[in-house]
């Protein structure tokens, strides 16, 4: 086995790392639909396990519910168990031909479970890859020690692969930032349902006001002298004072309150 030989294989087992990632992130419920959740189940047809995708045909029903259609009618039963006995925790119901699988809503404490769970993987991937390069630089070694390469070919494989292992811990990273969003977005989007919610059914805000209540509104000018205008403003008890600054009839600034020491440094004050 070559150098080159070596360093080939070794990305290419790092790219496979990769993709097992990607694939074992498509099993972490995030409480939004997405066919990719089942993919990897295998059902018993007839003796032999085969992917549920050979069997059935996935689907999206809602933003919550995913439907699974079995080619053959006797298999409907199998599948649903299969998807029952699963890992994933999730209860279908059957309806004719077709099987719904409603996804459970994503709670905070879910959510945070969800994102070590993330993180753990992340980090078991990144400790994949670093033995892979591990192992190269012993092989490398190898064909040092047997004089089939130079020392200086050894200290330029090495930087090669470390530069390969590199791209691939920042490749993880990419990989463990996209699924944190996505399952920072998903709960996101569920406290937005919940709260519309609230609002349409219940007459009720997050704030606790009714739907004809409106916050107080203050407002007073011309409290920094040294700017041709200013103003602060309130809206409500919890919000913060906005401070806005005019010079010659252009803005200026606009800022928190508590930005004042910076707008001071900046002598627009």
């Amino acid at each position: 086995m070559t150098v080159a030989d070596i360093i080939s294989q070794t990305q290419h087992k790092m790219g496979r790392t990769i993709e097992t990632l990607r694939e074992d992130f498509t099993k972490i419920r995030t409480g939004r639909a997405s066919t990719g959740l089942l993919e990897h189940i295998m059902v018993d047809y007839y003796g032999c396990p085969t992917p549920l995708t050979q069997v059935a045909q996935l689907g999206v029903g809602d933003a919550r519910t995913l439907t699974v259609q079995p080619w053959e009618k006797n298999m409907v039963a199998v599948v649903e168990k299969a998807i029952r006995n699963s890992d994933l925790g999730l209860n279908p119901a059957t309806s004719g031909m077709v099987i719904r699988v409603p996804l459970p809503p994503l709670t905070e404490e879910r959510r945070r479970e969800l994102t070590k769970v993330v993180k753990g993987m992340g980090e078991d991937a990144k400790v994949a890859v670093r033995n892979l390069r591990r192992d190269a630089n012993t092989h490398v070694d190898r064909l040092c020690k047997d004089k089939e390469i130079s020392e200086d070919d050894q200290r330029r494989a090495e930087t090669e692969i470390q530069k390969i292992t590199d791209r691939f811990i920042g490749e993880v990273d990419k990989v463990v930032a996209e699924k944190d969003k996505e399952i920072g977005n998903a709960f996101k989007e569920l406290q937005r349902q919940i709260v519309r919610r609230r609002i349409l059914t219940e007459d009720y805000r997050i704030d606790g006001r009714g739907l004809r209540d409106i916050r107080t509104l203050s407002a007073e000018v011309d409290i920094v002298p040294r700017v041709h205008g200013s103003a602060l403003f309130q809206r409500g008890d919890g919000l913060p004072l906005l401070l806005r600054l005019q010079r010659c009839g252009q803005h200026v600034a606009a800022a928190d309150v508590h930005d004042l020491p910076r707008l001071q440094k900046a002598e627009l004050l």
